[in-house]
């Protein structure tokens, strides 16, 4: 339960830097603690699964990045209650806030929060991504192999 708890704060507070970082306005937004917690309890429950009944032992960042990934995207903690930010620069990211924020967790996982600057996604890649990410069905398991490129992609 405190994993969860510590989690949810995590969440949160990672929303903050998330909207900071990319020099949004809080006031346009809003995060449902909620939804996090519930987010939190799904992570959790799947990796318990992945540990007990899989012998998954040390989860690989990725895994973890496509199991978080997947169940921000999916039940959309964020939302936009400027209608205005659908009218400006921001359209676009304002429509996939929840995919661009699921995107920045992850990143951040993988890498490091430090790092995200440092990482560069082609623009149709990034679109086609977000919009996978929004209207069609993945996994977390889909979602670690994405990540999975992304990392060797970097690397490379």
């Amino acid at each position: 339960m405190d994993n969860e708890r510590n989690f949810t704060a995590f969440l949160n507070n990672s929303y903050t830097c998330f909207i900071k970082h990319y020099e949004l306005e809080e006031k346009d937004f809003a995060v449902d603690i909620f939804t996090l917690r519930d987010i939190s309890k799904r992570y959790f429950k799947d990796m318990d699964r992945l540990q007990k009944y899989h012998g998954i032992e040390g989860i690989a960042p990725h895994k973890l990045a496509g199991y978080i990934a997947y169940w921000l995207s999916k039940l959309k903690p964020i939302s936009v209650i400027n209608p205005q930010m659908y009218n400006r620069r921001y359209s676009e990211f304002s429509l996939y806030i929840n995919e661009f924020y699921s995107l920045y967790i992850a990143a951040g996982w993988i890498f490091s929060f430090d790092e995200i600057e440092d990482i560069r996604l082609n623009k149709n890649w990034l679109s086609a991504f977000m919009y996978l990410l929004k209207y069609r069905a993945t996994s977390g398991d889909n979602l670690e192999m994405m990540f999975q490129l992304i990392k060797k992609h970097r690397r490379d």
